[in-house]
């Protein structure tokens, strides 16, 4: 693990499709191996899916990723092809995979192992694999790339392996804002969404002991109580991205004489970089970065902790996927995950992580609490939050600290996750689930023009709210929990 660097994003202001990170050219490196894989697949009979390998925005609408053998989510397999690896991978610890390089376009995979023993070497000696990551706390299994050329032979080696219980493309994640728009003063302010929460009238609770991580593009230490930072992306990488610092700035900036006030000032902040400069990453980082949360967990199993993940991807289908049961391991230990809904202006359904049915889903709305028309929707959506013209910490590009804003429902997140470090500093035994239900019951029904089906609720910590209880029943109004009711950590062993 390296130290931390930030990125610079490229995508233009209310963009709302994912990061491009390959140049033209590099692309058409790539198509044309792609086209060899996309026959190999028919051939060996692994596609199966109504959609083959078009992409999910040619969909009709969300695909049901039927199983194909041990593959699963086979649609998304032409959003997993990516140049050659440059440089090693790591294992759980952050330690340096040496694998020899290939010169082809790689597929990226996610395998998942019945047992932590898998002697993985056997796939190695026998194909060129590129190893990533290693993995023992979120799932059993292992994050490869593969050259586009033997892809169709290991999927076919995989089904005659006992020990591997499923295969998934390892696609692009990536937060989906444009670029910040800088105010180049350091005056102290209060953001109008911090002050629409009630986070700025209301007492803040002694939050020394409530442990906040950001799973974005990294922070910088001006204005945070920033206690650690773990960093797995490519050191290859050069750039700059504020969009981590922006949304730690929203939840947790202290409350001094300069900059921002965040919604849970003081909170102590662990930033675990898995957003590469672009913005966008393999889902096997994001994983990584989550496998590390489950460690820090069972370091201290008595610490409230909050994780904020302010991105996500359109799937094209409800089914879970790799990250997804990454994001529900954390929550069955005890972590309460907050997550952006997403900017496409769709049913999040079909959003990875956004539908994890323990996580709690942000939508946002603007300062005249109309609900964002980029705002994803929909049933799987918990509550809302502002995430329009947010001002939160950012700096420029001389690298100095300054404010900037921001929209999308990655601002609108963190302002959930200020709430719900509030409320465990308040009810440190509170479960991720009775945190998700307090906030909701002592939020305010207020939010205009929300779609069909999804909630008016914006959080509000203005009010006390409600004492945890021992019913864990599903929040009235969501069907989360309707569809998926066994955390897919567990179901492992039930569907395999």
């Amino acid at each position: 693990m390296t130290e931390v660097c930030l990125a610079q994003s490229t995508t233009p202001q209310g963009a709302s499709a994912l990061v491009q990170p390959y140049p033209s050219a590099t692309m058409k490196r790539i198509i044309r191996p792609f086209l060899a894989l996309a026959a190999l697949l028919i051939a060996v009979g692994l596609t199966g899916c109504a959609d083959g390998l078009t992409g999910v925005d040619e969909a009709p609408g969300p695909v049901q990723s039927h199983q194909q053998g041990k593959l699963r989510h086979a649609h998304l397999l032409d959003r997993a092809v990516r140049p050659a690896p440059a440089t090693t991978g790591f294992d759980k610890d952050g330690n340096a995979l040496q694998t020899e390089a290939t010169t082809d376009s790689t597929v990226g995979l996610i395998i998942g192992t019945r047992e932590p023993s898998f002697d993985s070497y056997k796939l190695f000696r026998r194909y060129k694999l590129f190893r990533r990551y290693e993995y023992q706390n979120v799932f059993y299994g292992l994050a490869v790339e593969v050259p586009v050329g033997e892809l169709g032979s290991l999927l076919e080696y995989l089904e005659l392996l006992p020990g591997i219980a499923w295969v998934e493309p390892d696609v692009l994640i990536s937060h989906e804002e444009g670029s910040v728009r800088l105010l180049n003063d350091d005056s102290p302010v209060t953001p109008w969404g911090i002050e629409r929460i009630g986070a700025a009238s209301t007492p803040a609770p002694n939050l020394a002991d409530v442990d906040l991580y950001v799973l974005d593009s990294g922070v910088r230490t001006d204005d945070l109580a920033l206690v650690s930072e773990t960093d797995f992306t490519d050191p290859a990488q050069v750039g700059a991205d504020p969009h981590g610092y922006h949304v730690a700035g929203t939840a947790a900036a202290l409350q001094n004489d300069r900059y921002v006030v965040g919604g849970a000032p003081g909170v102590r902040v662990h930033s675990i970089k898995v957003l590469n400069p672009h913005g966008g990453t393999p889902m096997s980082q994001i994983i990584a970065g989550v496998e590390h949360l489950i460690r820090q967990r069972q370091a201290n199993p008595d610490r409230p902790m909050v994780a904020n993940f302010s991105l996500g991807a359109d799937m094209g289908t409800t089914d879970y996927n790799a990250l997804d049961r990454a994001v529900q391991a954390a929550i069955d230990a005890r972590i309460t995950v907050v997550v952006a809904a997403g900017n496409d202006g769709i049913d999040a359904s079909t959003v990875s992580p956004a539908h994890v049915a323990d996580a709690i889903t942000v939508g946002a709305y603007d300062q005249a609490d109309q609900f964002a028309s980029f705002s994803n929707h929909g049933p799987v959506v918990d509550i809302l939050a502002p995430g329009v013209d947010i001002l939160s910490l950012a700096f420029n590009a001389t690298g100095t600290t300054t404010k900037g804003l921001m929209s999308g429902t990655s601002m609108a997140a963190p302002h959930v996750a200020a709430a719900a470090a509030q409320y465990l500093a308040r009810y440190p035994e509170a479960t991720p689930q009775q945190v998700r239900q307090a906030l909701v019951a002592g939020g305010q029904a207020v939010i205009l023009g929300t779609p069909a089906n999804t909630t008016r609720t914006t959080v509000y910590v203005g009010d006390a709210a409600p004492a945890p209880s021992d019913a864990t029943a599903p929040i009235s109004g969501s069907d989360k929990d309707a569809w998926f009711e066994i955390s897919p950590n567990r179901l492992i062993n039930r569907l395999f």
